[in-house]
């Protein structure tokens, strides 16, 4: 992975559990600065998605599936969705880890946070001064949105996860942070054993219950590599 992490930094947004995380400016320091957090947090989403909007081979995001034996304590028990960059660098939001925070908490002087419905979700231990919106839509919301599947797009740019903020406060879902590998290294991961690779469905993605996620799809990947082993001549 890219980000390496202490064992005495502890994330914040975790469901619950001390988790090891990079160790960078948490989202709910904004909170103090009253309305300059909408500033600050400009910058912030500017210095971190800049990168990660350029290279991107949009429109086929995948679903990783952390394996049984993966231990890191960032990625052990979830589910990533997950875009590939042209140059074989990768960017992924983990999908089953709501937190106990709403936007509302999060951003009390900002009125349209109050109607968003879902609760924050922890994308990753990268960016975690940043805020990351995903929705379903017919066609791009604007400036600053990543395509990750027809019809699924991640916003990126302050502005554009404001949009999303006011205009679809029932439909979008929020994450602190990301998930990032440097070229290569997740074609690594996955050939060493880390992670299953499945197909991405938005309608798992979008779940009112995430929590059993990750055990329904580790049984769909054994099966599926189960039959796959059954069919293959070389394994007989």
């Amino acid at each position: 992975m890219t980000i390496w992490c202490r064992a005495s930094d502890t994330a914040i947004w975790s469901d619950g559990r001390a988790t090891p995380v990079m160790s960078c400016a948490p989202v709910h320091c904004l909170m103090s600065a009253g309305t300059l957090w909408r500033a600050t947090l400009a910058s912030l989403i500017l210095l971190v998605c800049g990168p990660l909007l350029a290279q991107q081979n949009e429109g086929d995001a995948l679903l990783l599936v952390a394996k049984p034996a993966l231990r890191d304590p960032n990625f052990a028990r979830t589910v990533v969705l997950v875009n590939r960059r042209s140059d074989d660098s990768a960017l992924g939001i983990i999908i089953n880890r709501p937190t106990r925070r709403t936007m509302s908490s999060l951003f009390p002087e900002h009125a349209p946070s109050k109607k968003v419905v879902d609760p924050l979700y922890f994308g990753g231990p990268s960016g975690r001064s940043a805020v990351f919106g995903l929705i379903r839509l017919k066609q791009s919301p604007g400036e600053g949105a990543l395509t990750l599947l027809p019809n699924l797009f991640l916003a990126l740019h302050v502005d554009l996860v404001d949009k999303l903020i006011e205009q679809y406060p029932a439909d979008a879902r929020f994450y602190v942070g990301y998930a990032g590998w440097g070229p290569g290294q997740l074609r690594d991961e996955i050939e060493r054993g880390g992670w299953y690779v499945l197909e991405a469905d938005p309608d798992l993605i979008f779940r009112k219950d995430p929590q059993t996620l990750w055990e329904e799809l580790i049984r769909q990947a054994q099966r599926t590599t189960a039959m796959l082993d059954c069919c293959n001549p070389t394994q007989q």
